[in-house]
């Protein structure tokens, strides 16, 4: 009985952490913003920019008939991060945005058909690099497949990066949306980048966009 009330005691602190930090997130100051006549993802490269670098915001685009290149203004005078988001999605509906408990990447993506709503249902790896998961030759890249069974592309140019970070990735998912296991993924790359998805073509393709600059 006495381990069973310190481990929820252990719980109630940490599920108490987890929710301050990720208000901290929403909460990041953001100085003057002025976006005008630009597309949503060139937005969220100035958002990132301007905002904390641990504040790691990953999109997924709408299709072109649903306004993907629809460009918008926006300025807000010593905002928080949520205040921003909020404006964003009253601007272009389409979208909704969420933060993710867990990895604490805010995810803006389509209401409607998410390229990332589907589920991966159970996939666990140990110690393996970004290049191992997702560029391995197709028989044996061991998070791609997933990806590549729903029809997706890498966009191998913007890669360079984490192709060579040498972070080990450990992962063990069950029913869980393709959108937090590559947030998972992302996270313990020491969120170096942002990934978008959007449509190239017939296709969805996955790109990312640096965030800081890679070690030589």
């Amino acid at each position: 009985m006495k381990s069973k009330i310190v481990l929820q005691i252990v719980l109630s602190i940490f599920l108490s952490c987890s929710i301050a930090y990720a208000e901290g997130v929403l909460d990041t100051e953001i100085p003057d913003l002025e976006i005008k006549n630009e597309s949503l993802s060139r937005a969220i490269d100035i958002l990132s920019i301007i905002s904390n670098v641990d504040v790691v915001i990953c999109l997924e685009e709408v299709s072109d008939s649903e306004g993907k290149n629809k460009t918008f203004d926006l300025s807000l005078t010593k905002t928080t991060l949520k205040t921003v988001l909020d404006r964003v999605v009253e601007i272009l509906p389409n979208y909704r945005w969420e933060l993710d408990d867990e990895t604490q990447i805010i995810n803006i993506y389509p209401k409607n058909n998410a390229p990332m709503d589907w589920i991966i249902p159970s996939f666990t790896v140990k110690n393996k690099t970004f290049k191992e998961l997702m560029f391995s030759d197709e028989k044996n890249a061991d998070l791609w497949r997933f990806y590549k069974d729903k029809g997706m592309n890498l966009y191998m140019n913007c890669f360079w990066g984490v192709i060579r970070d040498k972070s080990l990735i450990n992962l063990n998912v069950r029913n869980t949306s393709a959108r937090k296991v590559l947030n998972k993924v992302w996270s313990q790359l020491g969120k170096k980048a942002s990934w978008i998805v959007d449509r190239q073509g017939k296709y969805w393709t996955l790109y990312f966009i640096p965030r800081v600059r890679f070690p030589p």
